[in-house]
């Protein structure tokens, strides 16, 4: 006597895992292919699986786990490092329009001329806006960068409170007589 079952295995929140095969030995299985069968629509009723099942579940989580630490890790030094490059260009750009408007407040100082005073006031103005300007950018991409973590953040931590679920697609029942 011999039960082949199979069956499915998904996590709730995540992609369909492939469909999961109780292993039965080969000779066995040669055996059962090999002989003429009769199909019916009985429930096996005196077998229990429920330990193999738990195996075989919490094998293929642990392997889901893994997976998703490993993306986990690649994924967050990946976004770290590019938020810390685009908030290095911002600081960059920022610093040296702020020494520019300091160069440009010093010669105002320093000007007699009133027509040239007003030209370095308004090249400050217009320096002035193209600073807040850089801000304002440097901001709104910080948030992005910070978004995107924390949209990571919540698809793996959807993916590790995932509830497990099986299904029975078929069973086999034999007997050798």
């Amino acid at each position: 006597m011999g039960i082949l079952i199979l069956w499915t295995f998904g996590l709730s929140s995540t992609k369909p895992s492939p469909i999961v095969v109780r292993p039965i030995p080969t000779d066995v299985a040669e055996k059962m292919l090999s002989l003429p069968a009769m199909f019916t629509r009985q429930t096996v009723s005196d077998c229990d699986f429920s330990r193999e099942e738990k195996n075989s579940i919490e094998k293929i989580e642990d392997q889901a786990r893994q997976r998703d630490s490993l993306l986990m890790d690649e994924e967050f030094v990946r976004i770290e490092a590019r938020a810390k490059d685009i908030r290095r260009g911002f600081r960059l750009k920022i610093k040296k329009l702020e020494a520019e408007i300091r160069q440009l407040k010093k010669d105002y100082r320093l000007e007699t001329d009133m027509k040239k005073k007003l030209d370095l006031q308004r090249q400050q103005i217009m320096l002035n806006r193209k600073l807040d300007e850089e801000e304002s950018q440097y901001r709104q991409k910080s948030r992005a960068v910070d978004d995107e973590m924390l949209e990571l953040n919540d698809t793996i931590r959807a993916s590790i409170e995932a509830k497990s679920n099986t299904q029975t697609v078929f069973t086999i029942s034999w007997s050798l007589k």
